[in-house]
């Protein structure tokens, strides 16, 4: 079970890097591109996204349910 973990961690750091990549040349994210990119379900890139936001990382867009942008560490 060790493996999963550490696949998992490996996984997320490169979202995070995907993510920062993306950001320098988009202002902003919506949940269908992630799922896109990062050949997830919807649901499971709004559970990333929701994720993010409570790291910090990404804000939702005022009157938005649906695209978030990074605000960064």
């Amino acid at each position: 079970m060790r493996s999963g973990i550490s696949d998992a961690s490996a996984l997320d750091a490169e979202l995070d890097g995907a993510l920062r990549e993306y950001f320098t040349t988009h202002e902003d994210i919506h949940v269908r591109e992630l799922a896109r990119i990062g050949n997830y379900a919807m649901s499971t890139a709004y559970r990333k996204l929701k994720g993010y936001v409570e790291q910090g990382k990404l804000e939702l867009v005022p009157k938005s349910s649906s695209y978030y942008r990074w605000v960064g560490e």
